[in-house]
């Protein structure tokens, strides 16, 4: 087939399609034989072109440039360019590949080498402390609430350093020599040794930092900033081990045995103020503390006896429908023209808002059994009691105490379906408080709730 049927001066001086005469095409072209084209437009800007057929018989057409004429001599350098790139595709051709398929391929390689040396790049100036904050913003931001968010990043950096007051030094906080380290820097043994100083003073504290920077890390390495996640099953036994934590060193919230708490609920209604109907009402709901003191009144429907708690103020930022038993709904009666907003509001007198987060404590205190029980641990007695007494299955307490399942699909469909055994099971609770008898979920009556007296301050310090 003949080639280089074009000179340079061709080359110049070549035209696209007759402006003065309508045509479909809006380009013409010029063979310079065996498939190679000089492509010119109506504008007169010109490009080279190579037709041939792909393997499989479809016609194909491979641009090769761009081709400048400003002079005789550079439209002849243009020219030459353009049938060595030809002669090259008609090479890999013959070898039996495609010509466009090569340079897709080539593009995606060059892309990927780019993006490589820029994650490498930014592997260099990614510390420990800047991907944990980049993970936390795109990662546990969007699913905590703000108060459950910021206690995640600081449970790993400490309070701001601005900010740190003395009291904080102490507190268990990653060390900074180890945070303003490069991610793709930092060894098992880097880890082992912070994180082993750290469980020898808080066991509890340590596992749960541990268990956070393996998401830092994990996602690292899924950006290929680092080849691996150092933070392996292995390496935290390691930790426990080398730290000496046994099942007894890890804390949990205080919790007053189940039997005790109807003994409790009097001397509640005994006393006076807000504090101590909110938290008989928690007790009532298994709430947490800032559920219970930010509940509004739009958040009740009294028709159907439910409070329901929008995501905004859950810990999990899904929403969480409680029944409100006979004795939960009395409290709310009873609460109802103190603040237009606010279920249980701060004092009358103070500012506009619900009352302080130490509220609740201060009645356990009050009553003398703050060494004993604890606001949040009130969650454990009722869980202990579903369990001791079989009341009703594990799941539907969970779902009570707003816990959040990590199979998705089965989530949606309990959140769905068991209203009615979480109000079955709210109610055999609230009768149970009161001393009455309750069923449970099988239908058998208990009779024998096994109530005894709460200790006082005085006969736990005897």
């Amino acid at each position: 087939m003949p080639r280089h049927l074009l000179s340079a001066k061709q080359v110049q001086g070549a035209s696209g399609p007759d402006l003065e005469h309508k045509s479909k095409s809006h380009h013409r072209d010029h063979a310079d034989g065996d498939g190679l084209y000089l492509r010119v437009s109506r504008s007169g800007a010109a490009s080279w072109v190579l037709r041939y057929t792909a393997k499989g018989g479809a016609r194909r057409e491979l641009g090769l440039g761009g081709c400048d004429r400003q002079s005789l001599d550079i439209a002849g350098a243009s020219m030459r360019r353009a049938r060595k790139a030809a002669e090259d595709a008609r090479d890999l051709i013959a070898k039996g590949d495609d010509p466009l398929d090569a340079k897709a391929r080539a593009r995606k390689e060059a892309k990927e080498k780019a993006e490589a040396a820029k994650a490498s790049k930014e592997a260099v100036g990614a510390t420990l402390r800047r991907q944990a904050r980049s993970y936390h913003s795109k990662h546990v931001e969007p699913v905590l609430t703000h108060k459950h968010a910021r206690q995640w990043l600081r449970s790993l950096e400490g309070e701001p350093a601005a900010g740190r007051e003395e009291r904080d030094k102490d507190k268990a906080r990653l060390p900074d020599s180890l945070l303003d380290t490069p991610i793709a820097d930092i060894t098992r043994a880097d880890i082992l040794e912070a994180m082993v100083a750290i469980c020898r003073k808080t066991p509890e504290t340590g596992v749960r930092m541990f268990q956070r920077l393996a998401l830092v890390f994990e996602d690292a390495a899924l950006q290929g900033m680092r080849p691996d996640n150092p933070c392996t099953p292995h390496l935290q036994a390691m930790m426990i081990s080398r730290s000496g934590i046994k099942d007894r060193d890890v804390e949990h919230h205080t919790a007053m045995p189940y039997r005790q708490i109807p003994d409790l609920l009097p001397k509640l209604r005994d006393m006076e103020g807000t504090a101590a109907a909110a938290l008989e009402f928690t007790i009532l709901t298994c709430a947490r503390t800032g559920e219970t003191l930010g509940a509004k009144w739009s958040e009740i429907d009294e028709g159907a006896r439910l409070w329901r708690i929008p995501k905004e103020r859950m810990k999990r930022r899904r929403e969480h429908v409680v029944h409100l038993c006979d004795r939960a709904m009395a409290i709310i009666a009873a609460q109802k023209g103190l603040h237009p907003v606010w279920i249980f509001p701060t004092p009358q007198g103070k500012m506009d808002s619900p009352m302080s987060a130490m509220a609740m404590p201060n009645v356990l205190r009050r009553l003398g059994v703050d060494n004993i029980a604890t606001v949040h641990g009130f969650r454990s007695s009722f869980r202990d009691w579903v369990a001791e007494r079989k009341v009703a299955a594990g799941e539907i307490a969970e779902l009570c105490l707003a816990h959040v399942r990590k199979n998705k699909v089965e989530a949606a469909y309990l959140r769905s379906s068991l209203l009615e055994e979480r109000r079955a099971l709210l109610n055999a609770w609230g009768e149970f408080l009161e001393g009455r008898p309750y069923h449970r979920a099988d239908g058998t009556l208990v009779t024998d709730a096994a109530v005894i007296s709460f200790p006082t301050a005085q006969q736990v310090a005897a």
